[in-house]
């Protein structure tokens, strides 16, 4: 029963993500999750594709007191350019200790610890495969 009903469950999950779905993105290939978020919408594109520079020290630094203090940064910046900045951190504290306070967790799990997170998350796995081969066939289809 509970069998049954969890693979109902994972079969609409898998359903929702090819029918609800525009763009299925994951976080291993977040550069070309960002490009294909670009491709599908455009006003998400990390660069511009058109020239903009002939308005760019107006549009970004349009007041004149900002304009010589903002001088070497404007030359920095190339406004056709939105990068995405991103960084793994952890909480300082990630109240798994005692009273909640921290507890300096082992860089990997003990195989006992392993398996049972794979075990408590079969469904969240079956999803997540089914997310990296539907990303996949985006990339394919949009040629990238």
């Amino acid at each position: 029963q509970q069998q049954q009903q969890q693979q109902r469950m994972i079969e609409e999950a898998i359903e929702n993500l090819r029918t609800q779905f525009t763009v299925v993105g994951i976080t291993e290939e977040l550069d070309a999750t960002a490009q294909m978020m670009g491709q599908v919408f455009p006003w998400l594109a990390t660069e511009l594709s058109h020239d903009t520079k002939n308005n760019d020290t107006a549009q970004l630094h349009n007041s004149p007191k900002k304009k010589k203090k903002n001088a070497a940064a404007a030359a920095a910046i190339d406004p056709r350019q939105c990068p995405l900045g991103h960084a793994n951190a952890s909480p300082q504290n990630n109240r798994c200790g005692p009273s909640n306070t921290h507890w300096d967790l082992p860089s990997h799990p003990d195989e006992e610890t392993r398996r049972l997170i794979l075990q408590h998350n079969q469904l969240d796995l079956m999803l997540y495969e089914a997310a990296k081969q539907r990303f996949q066939l985006q990339k394919e289809a949009l040629r990238m």
